[in-house]
C-alpha cells in the first residue's frame, strides 16, 4: 500500500477472511462498491443500512435493497475511530479538520497508507475492490444472484 502511515493514530487490524457485508439499493452487477463504502459485520445490519441511501453514486440507479457479502483478502490496517476524539484526531492529523468530509478523509486515509477506518459497528474501506472478495456462496437479501 502506498503512502506513509501517520504513527500517532491508533490502528486496528482486520484479519484476512473476516466477513463483511454491504447494504445497497444500487442496481447492476458490480463486484464491490467502486469507491469508499461502509461495511457491516452482519448481513442484518447491512440490510438496515441499505434503506439509508438517499442518492445513488454517479452512474448508478436505485433498485431493491440487497446485501452483498464479502471476505477480506488480506489483513487490513484500519484507523480506529470508535470514539469521537479518535475521529477528530484522524481529521486533524490528515486534513487539519476535526470534522472532515467523508470523501476527503477517505482519500487522505488511503494516501496515508491505511485501508480505511473502524467505527463502533462498521468499517469504512477506501478501496473495497482491492480489499475484498465475494464470500463463498453469498446471496443477497432479495435471493440468489442471477445464474445461481
Amino acid at each position: 500500500m502506498a503512502g506513509k502511515r501517520t504513527t500517532r493514530l491508533r490502528t486496528a487490524t482486520l484479519p484476512a477472511g473476516t466477513p463483511l457485508h454491504h447494504g445497497t439499493r444500487c442496481i447492476g452487477d458490480f463486484m464491490a462498491p467502486d469507491g469508499p463504502a461502509w461495511f457491516a459485520y452482519t448481513d442484518a445490519a447491512a440490510e438496515d443500512w441499505a434503506s439509508w441511501s438517499s442518492v445513488p453514486p454517479p452512474g448508478r440507479r436505485h433498485g431493491p435493497e440487497r446485501v452483498l457479502s464479502y471476505e477480506t483478502v488480506a489483513d487490513l490496517v484500519l484507523v480506529d475511530t470508535r470514539e469521537l476524539r479518535q475521529w477528530q484526531a484522524l481529521g486533524m492529523a490528515l486534513l487539519r479538520d476535526p470534522d472532515p468530509d467523508v470523501g476527503e478523509i477517505a482519500a487522505a486515509v488511503r494516501a496515508a497508507g491505511y485501508n480505511g477506518w473502524l467505527g463502533r459497528a462498521e468499517v469504512m474501506l477506501c478501496d473495497p475492490g482491492a480489499a475484498l472478495a465475494p464470500a463463498p456462496a453469498s446471496e443477497d437479501v432479495a435471493g440468489p444472484a442471477p445464474g445461481r
